[in-house]
């Protein structure tokens, strides 16, 4: 034991591998043993695969026999052969049961499954073979003399299950039992090779490892003395290094032995001796920093100057990037941090200065006095910015500046990088060096202001000093001046004696004068009270007026509504019975209701002035907008009158300002209506021009009757015309001027007038270019009775719009022809036009109104359109929506020539192209050039831009017809590349791709500008907001939002832009596309409810109502539709407010109470037409509001809005 105890490590080493090689070979004799015994279990596991694949066999050939029986039933011709064929099945099938039963209980959990798998094909079979067997059975016991049984009911039963389920059931089976033996004698071969590899194997290595286990014992026992040799020499070499004061070399060594040991406690004596010399270093360079700010802060006298270089020396010797310092003030009495110094800091919008305890970082950390620290800065904070670029600081330290626990600042330091220890610890102790020398420094102030205060007063002490001095000698010299004065008063006493008998006399003047005026006073009082009265009376008159207006304009709304309401569906002649004079009077009774209303809508505005009610909702407005508004709604009327309308715009006029855009239009429309009523002959000029202080004007000039300098004044009074009496020759009620000239002043600005009689008059709205909001100060207006004129004639027909004297080819069309329809009101240019088409092959068709041109389009269905804008009557874009909405016109392709620069609104109604006269040459060239292309090829280029498969299969299977290429892609740059390298007529995108979103694609396509970009449809599940629908709406023609109607309205798009001709479609998508353009589908079978205690209305809006095929539940009160809806579950329900016995608000809360009540669709249709009478609707639960009397349009369209919900 002593012996072992003394040996060497080289022999231990030896000894241990001696033991292991002798294990080894142990080991290597036991591994023999019991590879033997392994071969023998997988020889024993191959004999019972071999015993299964015979058992499967065997119930194979017992499968096929009792087929084969199955078969020999149908052709047996003698009940003994019959009944042997069915014993002969009978044994077969117990057969199979026994070699199945035996099969399975030496089966492995696949075999099961293939086994479960033939049993249950194998009873099907055995089922159908029972069913074989009973029709053979009957068939040959119902088998008459003479009949055949092959040509038997029975037998054709038999044979056709036998070679049906019968059949299949069979196949299955037998399919499943040769998949068994294959699965076995797979097994079987896998378990042979793999046996006989692994003995092999085995052999192999328990031969040869015993001699490898020697062989590698000598090298391993070589190579550890090595390393142990090697151990010694590492350490001993780093022992040198750290004695010679190298503490850089560490000791390699990762053996867990006495060496180990020995290199780990090596390596941390070196560890201990450099963390102590960087902690020596470390603590040198934080006392140099902070010798080196002391000696920057020395000398300095103010607050500000000291924080100024602090924050320099910090940022220097951190190598900071940005900084800045806030030192506490007193703001008011409140401790208020304000920026003192800052270090490449730039101010931003959203970012104060100045900030509270507990206020930000800056003010959180002021307020704990702790070090705050941040990291992971985000990408919207504060950037370090340099001539050559910018970036975010990814580490941000806000330390406060304390003295004795209180703070006095707070120091904010960022950085590139993210700062250590050293740098913190720095910031850490600097910042009560710098209160130190913040405190100082106050301290300094506050002593130089005492010092200052303390001369400042000693200089106000000698200067009173001095002026005492002068006030003694002038005391002096009053007092003889005062014995002087004493003898003067003496005389002065007895002239005083004197004055005051006459002031005794004149005190009881004063008396009865007070008397007098008392009387006056109370007269006076008298009086204010009788005015205070008479004012109140003004009041409650001033109410009972407006109260009166709100109420005759409810009962005038009510028999209007049943009035309108009729006259519409009369003019509409839906059931065409009604001749054309009849429609004529129709037309003027609707149009008559219209200008009543249009009457009645004035007076209410004057009551919402009067009670200073009318608010304003200011908005920006585009100068562009309002222009094309003006000449759309009165250039036909001023074209109708022989007028000519002429709109400018000044140079310098911005192109938007602030203003209530719905309150402009009405005072603009006031104001050129009164300009086309009173101009017979000339000319209509609206001019937009900048005026002084951040104003503009829009001054309404025209050529007629003019106005005398006496009445200017007097026709902006209410119910006030220049022309009055019995025998005027215009109409009019007087209220348009006084109205507008309220809402120009509600809307900051006012309205000029400059006119003399017979030179026309030109009126001048001025507005400010941002409008701010004004209540409005209730209207006083001159005591004059309110008379409600009479209803105003129907104004005349419209005159017959001329119709094409231009020459063409329509009179030659045959079929097969291309001819392009040119719809424009210049016939110079109609006719240049038509010369070039014709040059190119086609025929022409020539037009010059609107009206005209569909009817050609509809009875000659031209290949092509070209359509101007401005024609006299229907104008070019009522033109091409009318084109589009028709299912037999919609596909013909239509390019736009006009002056106006409509080209968005035309392109996303469906146009090809757009052309801003004057057209070149080259620019019309190319327009026909595009239209042939389209009309020369019948299959149009489709792209999907679709990263869902499922969704993109359901997009292709939706457009895979004939006409349309459909390439689809999942990526945005392959969408990209696609839309580079060919032209497509239409893209469907959608928004959300895996690379990049729908608006970088659109971006990255507009920013190209050597590609032109195709019509775009937004096909996206995403919910949009209004920014984006702004964004898109500035690339793409069409947003649709994927959901249950979505891809209706998808084929309807791409079929408007790819110019598909719906009746060559599909009958389904036909349908499709018809359903989405029948605006009545919604109202089918629905079931609405209408309560109304007007019979009038409730009679009109029923008859509307079942034209649509809606059917009706009538109730008179509220009370009543209650009881109703104990029983029926109406679809919507029309609900009218002012009732007998139970009003609209109470109904409309009983019926929200009721759980099943809750979301049914409730429209409120009264004639209060106050902004608070709808708020007190909608308060009670309405679903919305409809003013009375009914604008048949919009409550249809409101009907079809909650029903499609």
């Amino acid at each position: 034991m002593n012996r072992l105890q003394n040996a060497s490590i080289r022999s231990k080493i030896l000894l241990l591998l001696f033991v292991i090689l002798a294990l080894q070979i142990a080991v290597a004799g036991v591994g023999i043993g019991y590879l033997r015994q392994t071969n023998r279990t997988l020889q024993s596991i191959i004999d019972v695969q071999t015993e299964n694949i015979a058992l499967a066999n065997q119930i194979n050939t017992a499968l096929v026999s009792i087929h084969r029986a199955e078969k020999n039933m149908l052709l047996v011709a003698n009940d003994s052969d019959l009944q042997k064929q069915i014993n002969d099945a009978a044994t077969l099938q117990q057969q199979v049961e026994s070699d199945l039963a035996q099969l399975r209980t030496q089966a492995d959990a696949q075999s099961q499954v293939l086994l479960d798998q033939f049993y249950t094909d194998y009873r099907v079979f055995i089922a159908n073979q029972k069913q074989v067997q009973q029709l053979v059975e009957n068939g040959y016991g119902q088998l008459q003399p003479g009949e055949v049984w092959a040509q038997t009911a029975d037998f054709e039963r038999a044979n056709n299950l036998s070679l049906g389920n019968g059949r299949q059931a069979y196949d299955r089976a037998e399919t499943s039992l040769q998949a068994l033996v294959q699965l076995i004698q797979d097994k079987l071969e896998t378990s042979q090779t793999a046996s006989n590899q692994q003995v092999a194997i085995a052999q192999t290595v328990m031969v040869g490892l015993p001699v490898f286990s020697v062989v590698l014992g000598f090298f391993v026992g070589l190579g550890i003395l090595r390393s142990i040799q090697q151990g010694l020499q590492k350490l001993a070499t780093t022992v040198l290094a750290i004695a010679n004061g190298d503490l850089d070399i560490p000791v390699q060594m990762n053996s867990k032995d006495e060496l180990g040991i020995l290199a780990e406690g090596v390596n941390r004596m070196r560890t201990a001796l450099r963390q102590r010399e960087e902690e020596s270093s470390d603590q040198a360079w934080l006392q140099s920093g902070l010798i080196r700010l002391n000696e920057v802060m020395r000398g300095t006298q103010e607050a500000d100057t000291i924080a100024q270089k602090v924050l320099n020396e910090t940022i220097a010797y951190l190598q900071a990037q940005l900084g800045a310092i806030y030192l506490l003030q007193q703001d008011d009495g409140e401790p208020l941090l304000k920026l003192t110094s800052s270090y490449a800091y730039t101010k931003r919008k959203k970012i104060s200065n100045k900030f509270r305890l507990g206020e930000s970082l800056v003010g959180q950390a002021a307020l704990e006095g702790e070090q705050i620290l941040v990291r992971h800065v985000p990408e919207s904070y504060v950037r370090v910015t340099s001539g050559l670029g910018e970036a975010v600081p990814k580490f941000v330290a806000v330390t406060p500046i304390k003295h004795e626990g209180s703070v006095l600042g707070v120091l904010e330091v960022g950085t590139l990088a993210e700062m250590g220890d050293l740098e913190l610890a720095y910031l850490a102790q600097m910042a009560p060096v710098v209160g130190i020398n913040m405190v100082t420094a106050k301290a300094r102030d506050e002593l130089a202001r005492a010092l200052e205060e303390a001369q400042t007063l000693s200089e106000e002490l000698m200067a009173q000093q001095a002026d005492l001095e002068a006030m003694n000698a002038e005391l002096e010299a009053q007092t003889t001046l005062l014995r002087s004065s004493e003898e003067k008063l003496k005389v002065q006493q007895e002239e005083l004696q004197v004055v005051n008998e006459e002031l005794e006399e004149k005190n009881e003047s004063l008396k009865r004068q007070k008397q007098s005026m008392e009387e006056a006073n109370v007269n006076l009082q008298k009086a204010q009270e009788e005015v205070e009265r008479k004012a109140a009376d003004l009041a409650l008159a001033s109410k009972y007026k407006s109260e009166f207006l709100a109420n005759m304009s409810h009962e005038l709304r009510t028999p209007l509504n049943s009035l309108l309401l009729l006259a519409h569906m009369l003019k509409g002649n839906k059931g065409g019975n009604l001749t054309q004079e009849q429609v004529e009077s129709a037309t003027i009774i609707y149009n008559s209701g219209q200008d009543l209303l249009s009457l009645i809508n004035e007076i209410l505005d004057l009551a919402k002035i009067e009670s200073g009610r009318m608010d304003i909702m200011v908005e920006p407005v585009m100068v562009a907008d309002v222009t094309q508004n003006l000449q759309e709604t009165f250039g036909h009327l001023c074209a109708e009158k022989g007028l000519a309308l002429v709109v400018d715009v000044e140079t310098a006029v911005p192109p938007m300002f602030q203003t209530d855009r719905k309150r402009l239009e009405q005072i603009l429309k006031n104001l050129l209506s009164n300009a086309i009523k009173f101009t017979e002959v000339g000319q209509i000029t609206v001019t937009f021009r900048p005026y002084p202080d951040q104003h503009i004007g829009i001054a309404i000039a025209d050529t007629g009757i003019g106005i005398a300098p006496t009445d200017h004044a007097r026709i902006f009074e209410a119910f006030q015309q220049v022309e009055g009496g019995a025998d005027r020759k215009f109409g009019g009620t007087g209220l348009g001027l006084s109205i507008s000239r309220e809402m120009a002043k509600l809307l900051g600005g006012s309205i000029q007038l400059e006119s003399a009689p017979g030179q026309g008059s030109t009126f001048t709205l001025v507005l400010p270019l941002a409008a701010a909001y004004r209540k409005p100060e209730p209207l006083t207006l001159p005591s004059v009775p309110l008379v409600v004129p009479p209803v105003p004639p129907a104004p005349p027909a419209r005159r017959p719009l001329p119709t094409s004297s231009l020459p063409d080819d329509r009179d030659t069309l045959t079929p097969g022809d291309h001819a392009i329809l040119i719809v424009e009101d210049d016939t110079n240019f109609a006719r240049l036009v038509a010369k070039q088409c014709q040059a190119k092959g086609f025929k022409t068709l020539l037009s010059t109104t609107g009206e005209n041109g569909l009817e050609l389009a509809r009875k000659h269905y031209p290949a092509a359109i070209i359509l101007d804008i401005r024609l006299p009557g229907m104008n070019g874009l009522e033109v091409l929506e009318t084109l589009k909405r028709d299912p037999a016109l919609r596909h013909i392709p239509v390019h736009i020539m006009s002056v106006e620069e409509s080209a968005s609104s035309a392109l996303q109604m469906g146009a090809v192209g757009y052309l801003v006269k004057p057209v070149s040459q080259d620019s019309l060239e190319d327009a026909l050039r595009r239209l042939q292309n389209f009309i020369d090829r019948p299959v149009k280029e489709l792209l999907l831009v679709e990263d869902d498969a499922a969704l993109s299969k359901s997009v292709e299977k939706l457009f895979s017809d004939n006409d349309v290429n459909l390439t689809a892609v999942a990526l945005g740059r392959d969408a990209i590349q696609a839309i580079s390298h060919k032209n497509f007529d239409c893209v469907i995108l959608d928004l959300r791709l895996p690379d990049m979103n729908g608006f970088q694609i659109l971006e990255t396509l507009a920013a190209d500008k050597s590609i032109t970009l195709p019509p775009i449809i937004v096909y996206t599940g995403k919910e949009l907001t209004a920014e984006e629908i702004f964004k898109l709406r500035q690339y793409a023609e069409s947003i649709i939002i994927k959901g249950v109607r979505s891809e209706d309205r998808l084929l309807d798009e791409v079929s408007l832009f790819l110019h598909r001709t719906v009746s060559k479609l599909p009958a389904v998508k036909q349908q499709m596309i018809a359903r989405l353009h029948d605006d009545d589908a919604v109202f089918k079978d629905r079931q609405v409810m209408i309560v109304d205690d007007d019979m009038r209305n409730v009679f009109a809006l029923s008859k509307l109502l079942e034209e649509r095929g809606l059917r009706l539940l009538r109730a008179e009160n509220g009370q009543k539709a209650l009881k109703i809806l104990e029983t029926e579950t109406p679809d919507l329900v029309l609900m009218d407010i002012m009732m007998p016995v139970m009003d609209g608000y109470e109904t409309i809360k009983r019926i929200r109470a009721q759980k099943q009540f809750q979301t049914l669709p409730i429209i409120a249709l009264t004639a209060k037409a106050m902004p608070f009478d709808r708020d007190k609707i909608v308060a009670a639960g309405a679903s919305d509001y409809l003013a009375k009397p009914v604008d048949v349009p919009r409550l249809l369209s409101m009907m079809r809005v909650w029903m499609y919900r």
